[in-house]
Parts: C-alpha cells; structure tokens; sequence
C-alpha cells in the first residue's frame, strides 16, 4: 500500500508539472546567458526551475548525480551542497565548515521526464542571490561571494591541517612571565566552564551517533550548550585576550546549530547515513579549526611573556586537561 501511494504521488507529480510548465525562461549567470543540452528552465507557480547540470556547471560547480540515492551534489572550493530528491531538502556546508539543512520550499518537479529543481532556494545557500525579470522573462544570477576572504580561510584551515596547529610550549631556560589579575580570573572562569561542559553528561549523551539523535533531543543537547556558554560572559574577558568570550560562544553556538540541522538530515534522508557520517567528521574539522582560532590570543600572550600555564593554573587543572582544553 506504502508503495501504491508513492508510486501515485509520483505520477501526480509528473501530470501537474506538464500543466504548470507554462513557459520557458532565461538563466543569466552574471552577463552569460546559459545554454542548454536538451530542457530548458522552466516558470512553475511562479517560480523557476532549471536542469541542475547546465545552470551550475556555468556556474562553476562541479555536479554529481547518484542515481541510487537520487541526489545531487554541487561542489566548488568553498562550498558543497547536496540536494536529495525524494525528500525534497537540501544540506550545504561552507569553507568554514558551517553546516545547514532545510527542507525545500518549493518541491523538486519532473518536467519532459527530466528532474527540475527551484534554483533560488539552492543558489542562495551558496551566497548567490537572483533578480528576475518578468518582462523578458529572465533569472539574472549574482555571485556575492567574497573570494578575497574565503580563500583567505580555506587557506589558513589548509595550513593548520597540514602543517598542524601552532602550540606554544614553556621556555624554562628564560623568565617565567605571569598574567594581569583580570587576565587570570577570565581565564579561571573559561577554564572552568570548558572542564564542566565537558565532563557533563547531558551536553555529550548521544553524539556518538548522529542517526540516534531526533531534532528534539538535538534542542535539549543545545539547551545544555547554551546553559554553559552563557557563562563565559560571568567575568568580563580582558582586551589582551581579544574577545575570547564572545569567539567561544560563536564556537558551540555554531555547534549547536549544526547539530541540530544534522539530526534533522538523520531524521529526514534515513538511508543517507554516509553523507550524515561525513557531516559529522565535517563538523569535528570545523570545531578544531575555529577553537584553533579562539585561543591564539591566549597563545600569544604566553608566547611573548614565556607563562607556564601548569605553574599558574596547575593547582585546578591537569596538564591534560589545559593541553585538551587551550591548546
């Protein structure tokens, strides 16, 4: 019965999107018009859609179709994304490891026998925006991206995972230098607040995979993260610390809400657990690679005054646990 009304669906699909293919409509990437193989874009309720391939291989992605998971995969230098038919939804992830997933507001068609899908929900995930022209009946394409800054960060995420994060180690041939007051009770309040989070059951039960986890439990994970989070603002961080409250909070609050598009993903596409895998793997990367980022203040300040963190702060936290935790 499941499978009689899926296979009617999908013929209402086809019939509706014969009739509602009213017209055809022009695709501009920048001043390039795009050319086409066989089927041209069409305008359906009002909306345009287009064969995947010709629009963004003109673009400058690289498509991939799976044919046993009927998804598509676009894919550049700074940004993937996969769009899976049969559920309708997309999840994207950007150079900086940020991870979304939505369902598609306007559901993939079939027109000509051909797999028809919304072209501006998919372009605006990849920081394209379009401007349509109903007089002459044209989808003008506009790339936003910044790729003076983008390369700048695939660059420096390049060269951490290459060469390996930078780790500053005490000099106990020089001077021992110390931190401010003010340096040492924000750092104390951090350090503390990192140990609870992770020695909490609550903020880490259940990550261990993915497809266990229902957007709702994903939410109470969230509603934890955000609890501890919170508290990094309890002491006001230094200016020689550049704002390592506020870096931290970015951190999990992205987390946070990768997390939670993850599980949805899970929840939706059930037969995709690979791709949900390298989300996760994905999103590992993305958490080194910003928590890299937060703590080189930190670094510096130890660096330029040789601190031995273990002599400071050893008295309330292990060796291991500063390495795990800063550095």
């Amino acid at each position: 019965m499941k499978r009689f009304i899926c296979t009617s669906l999908a013929a209402m699909m086809l019939m509706t999107s014969a009739v509602f293919a009213d017209t055809t409509a022009n695709v501009y990437i920048g001043d390039k018009l795009v050319s086409y193989s066989d089927q041209t874009p069409v305008i359906i309720d009002s909306r345009t859609y287009v064969p995947i391939r010709d629009v963004f291989e003109t673009a400058g992605f690289k498509v991939d179709w799976n044919a046993e998971t009927k998804s598509v995969t676009l894919s550049n230098d700074y940004h993937n994304i996969m769009l899976y038919t049969q559920t309708n939804s997309m999840l994207s992830m950007d150079t900086s490891f940020n991870i979304k997933y939505k369902k598609l507001d306007n559901p993939v068609k079939i027109v000509n026998n051909r797999t028809l899908l919304p072209l501006r929900e998919i372009l605006e995930s990849a920081d394209y925006s379009l401007d349509w022209d109903a007089e002459t009946k044209s989808a003008k394409v506009k790339d936003n991206n910044d790729y003076v800054e983008l390369k700048a960060k695939a660059d420096k995420l390049e060269s951490m995972f290459n060469e390996g994060t930078k780790k500053y180690e005490f000099d106990s041939s020089k001077p021992a230098g110390e931190f401010t007051e003010e340096e040492y009770a924000f750092l104390d309040n951090m350090f503390s607040v990192l140990k609870e989070m992770k020695e909490s059951k609550e903020t880490i039960s259940g990550l261990e995979d993915i497809n266990d986890i229902s957007p709702e439990s994903a939410k109470m994970i969230s509603s934890y993260m955000r609890k501890y989070t919170s508290k990094f603002s309890a002491v006001k961080c230094p200016e020689s610390l550049d704002n390592m409250d506020k870096k931290m909070q970015d951190i999990f609050n992205t987390l946070v809400d990768n997390i939670i598009s993850m599980s949805q993903f899970a929840q939706d596409n059930p037969d995709n657990g690979e791709d949900a895998f390298s989300m996760v793997f994905a999103l590992m990367l993305g958490v080194a690679a910003q928590a890299s980022e937060a703590v080189e203040p930190l670094q510096n300040i130890c660096e330029e005054r040789n601190i031995d963190m273990q002599a400071v702060f050893g008295d309330k936290y292990t060796a291991e646990e500063l390495s795990n935790i800063v550095f």
